[in-house]
């Protein structure tokens, strides 16, 4: 998930510097927005999870 993570900045990464006259019109664009949106969504999700971890004593079983 990392990677993937990683991957979607660097595709924002060049979203952000793309120079373009007609970047709105770009669908590509559009597509690359929507991903970098949804791989927003996961990296909280991950951490989040990250944090109910750190939260949970070890041993413990939270689905017992």
């Amino acid at each position: 998930m990392s990677e993937l993570i990683f991957d979607a900045q660097e595709v924002g990464f060049c979203l952000a510097e793309l120079e373009c006259d007609r970047r709105s019109e770009c669908k590509l664009v559009e597509k690359t927005k929507q991903l970098v949106r949804r791989i927003r969504e996961l990296f909280e999700l991950q951490r989040e999870l990250s944090r109910t971890r750190a939260r949970t004593p070890r041993g413990s079983n939270i689905y017992a």
